[in-house]
């Protein structure tokens, strides 16, 4: 991972305007597809899914509830190309390069135990495939002029043996969607595309995927890599939750915010949020909040952007909102007695009924600034 650092300003380049400068991730990209997938799912190249949700649901596909369900989609991955989707093409391309340059280093250190046999056998390469590929990438591993007038490294593919390409493509596929997470068709249990799970479990099936993908993988290679993947995912999640509160609490007036901070960004709290944030954790905070909360403990994974607990795999957006709305409700009652009042917590939970996404959220912030704490 280290040889792919000085590359981190091209990186950067590239996902911001979505062109790809180096000669050679162009080639790999192309055999790869990683960091393609929300180019390759856009507008009408992608209909799987929701064919199968209709064919599952028993549902028209001519109904103006779908056209209008279709729409809201589009305008979906609109705003998906706008905000994650060029920090996952960025996070994929270096992880493919990460990939590549360790299968180049064993190339060129056969003797040497480069590779992890145990995270070999699990992308797909038994030992005698590990070895011919090995093989091809020593023999067409060759520096050419690209057409921008630079130098580059290529892998040559095009001059493989077609199973051993057809092999390494598919074993790179999987490595790289393994370390930025994906997941993959057919990976959840057919249940899952009921509406009652769909409604049940929002925004739930890339913690379900990860439980496999990343906990139960980890578990069964036990690598020191794995180690330190984990840290340095605490240590970035860590750092964003510090951000997102940081964020979240503008426009507050001093008392909430001062409360707040102490609240959120107290030691304990934010290696929560680092743990919670660690895609090897998956189940784990959901579960743990779970079962606690059942024997009426307080949750210790409220660390969400949306300030909800995760209080299990059955905590949605459905039923933040009702809670929300009970609380709302509860406070605008409780302030019509004479010797009541609204306060600033109350006014927050009326008005994030409406959304909680950035931009608003200083808005209502701002809003409730005005009356008391407590």
């Amino acid at each position: 991972m280290l040889k792919t650092i000085p590359g981190f300003r091209d990186f950067m380049r590239d996902a911001r305007t979505g062109k790809l400068l180096r000669d050679e991730l162009e080639d790999w990209e192309y055999h790869f597809t990683a960091g393609t997938d929300h180019l390759r799912g856009v507008g009408g190249s992608w209909k799987g899914g929701d064919v199968a949700s209709a064919m599952n649901d028993g549902a028209s596909t001519s109904s103006r509830l779908d056209r209008i369900e279709a729409a809201s989609k589009q305008a979906t991955r609109v705003v998906s190309s706008m905000s994650l989707a060029p920090l996952t093409t960025f996070q994929e391309r270096w992880a493919m390069k990460a990939a590549i340059s360790k299968f180049r280093d064993a190339a060129d250190n056969m003797e040497k135990k480069v590779l992890s046999e145990k995270r070999m056998r699990v992308i797909g390469l038994d030992a005698d495939m590990q070895k011919r590929v090995l093989q091809e990438i020593k023999k067409h591993d060759s520096w050419v002029y690209g057409e921008n007038g630079r130098k580059v490294r290529i892998l040559g593919l095009e001059k493989w043996e077609p199973q051993t390409r057809s092999a390494f493509e598919h074993a790179i596929s999987t490595w790289t969607r393994r370390a930025i997470q994906q997941n993959d068709i057919g990976q959840m249990n057919a249940v899952m595309g009921s509406p009652f799970a769909k409604l049940l479990f929002q925004f739930r099936t890339f913690t379900i995927g990860a439980w496999s993908k990343q906990t139960l993988s980890s578990l069964h290679l036990h690598e020191a890599n794995d180690l330190f993947g984990f840290m340095a995912s605490m240590m970035f999640g860590s750092m964003a939750y510090a951000v997102q509160t940081n964020l979240n609490i503008l426009g507050q007036n001093e008392d909430d915010r001062k409360k707040a901070l102490e609240e959120r960004l107290n030691p304990a709290k934010i290696a929560m949020a680092g743990f919670q944030r660690a895609g090897a954790s998956s189940l784990i905070p959901g579960m743990w909040d779970f079962g606690t909360g059942m024997i009426g403990l307080d949750p210790l994974f409220d660390t969400r952007s949306t300030q909800q607990p995760t209080k299990g795999l059955a905590a949605n957006p459905t039923l933040g909102l009702i809670d929300n709305i009970h609380g709302a409700t509860r406070g605008l009652m409780t302030a019509a007695y004479p010797d009541g009042h609204l306060t600033s917590g109350d006014v927050r939970r009326a008005l994030t009924i409406l959304g909680n996404f950035p931009g608003f959220v200083q808005m209502v912030n701002a809003t409730s600034a005005p009356f008391p704490a407590q």
